[in-house]
């Protein structure tokens, strides 16, 4: 089945290579993750709209113009929802008794809309050809049919609209370079956005030097908006982070933060989730309550740039308001964490969890944190230090999702949930090799839920094994 049409269409979205769930959602056993396990995705309406038996004025299936790229039609029905997955869910057009005509759609896209809109607007509004003995009565059957019935609101879509709008493009923020083992916080300026989504590049404010010295492209990279990559301007002085700008840069920033860094009004309403965890831990150590992560701790962490495996750490530098810098053990990688990541767990958890833990170099063989502490010299960071709260209960193992690939330019593909533990999820990418996996936090911004893609205009990448039609794809590419 060809993609819904989003309320709003990104210039750079081609429906023909969107994958859409169609040869996965009818099949017996499929599940998606509840839209309401997603701290970062929009409800829409409301929670009650993604509920059995609300109505909704759809395309009628008889009428599809074919060489629409999105899925279109000459006239409408009323269907009633049946099931729902994620965005995701199974019509039954009024008329009908039994599943024979059911199908699917995303139902916040451009061409649901509440019962009577097509009275209002003047759209047609025809019954399924099979219903056809029926037409001469179908107004005196159809309102005794929706009589006490719920649909949606009729500003519904402007409600979707508003939680789909894009990141204005040339905001600046701050993110951390990971290219090089010298880590250094760059400022990078919003160059592109779909929804929440968006691709982030360095600006020129922070010199060409770097570039040329060391070979390599100007820095950049997809991620949500909300992704804990991404900082307010001042962030790095702020944190005695080291940082690679040009000196107006700074001057300009020492101007914003004085010797107390503030948050701007576009810094709240984009970077509310860092911008928290810094109040929230400004607040503990107000009242007392100090982070007990020291330098030289040794800890178990997933590296969020390559999400694929837990590793064996150590605190090497604490900053101001409980972050710290890990370095993975006989690395020279560093990482940036806040005392609430997800990421960092304490030592034995992987063992207590059944997860497979990639030792340092040296220790391959039967590794044990008694033996290389004892080896090291090394303090373990103690577990009542960790905030290690248990999984949301919504979240299964075996439901599907839309997550993020970092290892893949950050482009979101289907994945299905395949082990949990405490925080933590563990997502198989559809239809790649067994050890195609990410970690995530639960509360992560970079995973959605079913339908997500399609509904703001993300391109979902299709699953390993799925093929696609490239000409199609070529002729809207022509079209556009």
């Amino acid at each position: 089945m060809k993609p819904c049409r989003p309320l709003i269409i990104p210039t750079t979205y081609d429906p023909w290579m969107t994958y859409c769930w169609s040869d996965k959602i009818g099949k017996s056993g499929f599940t998606a993750a509840p839209v309401s396990a997603f701290k970062h995705s929009p409800w829409a309406p409301g929670p009650d709209s993604l509920s059995r038996n609300v109505k909704v004025e759809v395309p009628n299936m008889d009428y599809i113009i074919e060489r629409a790229p999105f899925l279109a039609s000459s006239c409408y029905w009323i269907a009633t929802m049946v099931r729902v997955e994620g965005y995701k869910v199974l019509l039954r057009y009024e008329g009908f008794g039994d599943s024979s005509h059911d199908f699917w759609i995303n139902i916040y896209t451009a061409d649901v809309h509440p019962v009577a809109w097509c009275a209002k607007t003047g759209n047609i509004l025809q019954p399924p050809k099979a219903l056809h003995p029926l037409a001469y009565d179908w107004k005196r059957r159809l309102r005794k049919l929706i009589e006490g019935s719920h649909s949606f609101p009729d500003n519904f879509q402007e409600i979707v609209r508003e939680h789909c709008k894009p990141v204005d493009v040339a905001v600046r923020l701050e993110t951390i370079d990971y290219r090089c083992s010298a880590n250094a916080v760059v400022p990078v300026t919003v160059r592109s956005s779909v929804a929440s989504r968006v691709n982030v590049i360095e600006w020129e404010g922070s010199g060409s030097s770097f570039v040329e010295s060391t070979s390599q492209r100007c820095f950049q990279m997809n991620c949500n908006i909300k992704s804990p990559f991404l900082f307010p301007v001042g962030w790095a002085v702020y944190f005695e982070y080291p940082i690679r700008c040009s000196e107006s840069y700074l001057e300009a920033v020492a101007q914003k933060c004085g010797p107390d860094f503030y948050f701007t009004e576009d810094d709240e309403k984009l970077l509310s989730p860092q911008i928290e965890l810094v109040r929230r831990s400004q607040s503990d150590n107000k009242d007392g309550y100090l982070s007990c992560f020291l330098s030289g701790m040794k800890i178990e962490a997933i590296d969020p740039l390559l999400p694929t495996a837990v590793q064996v750490g150590t605190i090497v530098k604490t900053l101001r308001d409980d972050y710290y810098i890990v370095r993975f053990d006989g690395t020279d990688k560093e990482r940036c964490y806040h005392v609430d990541s997800a990421f960092v767990l304490p030592p034995g958890f992987c063992q207590a969890a059944g997860i497979d833990l990639c030792p340092p170099p040296g220790f391959e063989n039967n590794f044990t944190w008694h033996d290389y502490l004892t080896a090291t010299d090394s303090l373990a960071a103690s577990h009542t230090i960790f905030r290690l709260e248990p999984y949301d209960r919504e979240f299964k193992v075996g439901q599907s999702l839309e997550a993020t690939d970092v290892v893949r330019g950050g482009q979101v593909y289907p994945g299905t949930i395949v082990q949990m533990c405490g925080r933590l999820l563990k997502i198989h990418f559809d239809g790649y090799p067994e050890d195609a996996t990410h970690w995530f936090d639960f509360e992560s911004p970079d995973i959605y839920p079913v339908g997500w893609c399609e509904m703001v205009g993300v391109q979902l990448c299709a699953p390993g094994d799925w093929p696609y039609d490239k000409s199609a794809s070529l002729q809207w590419q022509n079209a556009m």
